[in-house]
């Protein structure tokens, strides 16, 4: 949902932390998770690190914006579930975050959020989706090992991504259950529906179960190649 970028944003900046140049850090001078070299190809010219510790939230809301919310189509995933695959595309890659996605909801996996995808995660439950998503993502977490030394990760990590991961978890719960409790009051089931609203309803209940339908049928005759 286009509206829960704005309000994850600080908490993403929170987990991603302040202005750093840490001499052992491959990526150099970073300020709200931005590096020196994403500035300067955002700006389109070579920045110094002065200009990477002035950077604000709304510029860097926008980077953010075009490397990772938009490559997994954040505006069209339910709430909750957006924020979900957002961090881990953020911590992981957007195409791996895709990869994991989709094999939640039971997609053709290729690292691509496209219609068929989209029909997958809006024909489940938000909160199953966050759920699964996340449990997912902890399991990758504590398999990653050092490409040269073989060990793993999570020794020297764990304690951080773990509590990041779970701080993610709760607020994609919070917004998943916004969600699912938003479609409810549309449901033809909700006896406080005014009879003005019942066409309306009627049609949102038969696009879900239109959509449900699609997924059925996509999965077991998609033809191999196509985006999911």
């Amino acid at each position: 949902m286009n509206l829960n970028l704005e309000r994850v944003m600080p908490h993403v900046f929170r987990h991603e932390g302040g202005y750093v140049d840490h001499p052992a850090d491959p990526g150099g001078a970073t300020n709200l998770g931005v590096t020196l070299r994403t500035l300067s190809a955002w700006r389109g010219r070579a920045v110094n690190k002065a200009q990477v510790r002035a950077i604000g939230p709304a510029e860097a809301t926008q980077i953010y914006r075009r490397q990772y919310w938009a490559p997994v189509q954040g505006d069209e995933l339910p709430g909750g579930v957006d924020y979900a695959v957002f961090d881990f595309a953020i911590h992981s890659g957007p195409k791996r975050a895709a990869e994991y996605l989709q094999r939640t909801v039971g997609a053709r996996v290729d690292g691509q959020v496209g219609v068929h995808t989209l029909a997958a995660v809006r024909a489940a439950d938000p909160r199953d989706v966050v759920a699964r998503l996340c449990a997912a993502r902890l399991r990758f977490l504590r398999r990653i090992r050092d490409r040269q030394t073989k060990r793993r990760l999570w020794d020297h990590f764990g304690r951080g991504w773990q509590r990041r991961l779970d701080e993610v978890e709760t607020l994609a719960r919070q917004l998943a259950g916004e969600a699912a409790g938003a479609r409810g009051k549309g449901s033809v089931t909700d006896v406080r529906l005014p009879a003005s609203g019942l066409a309306a309803a009627l049609l949102g209940a038969l696009r879900r179960a239109l959509a449900r339908l699609a997924t059925t049928l996509i999965n077991a005759f998609i033809k191999p190649g196509r985006s999911s």
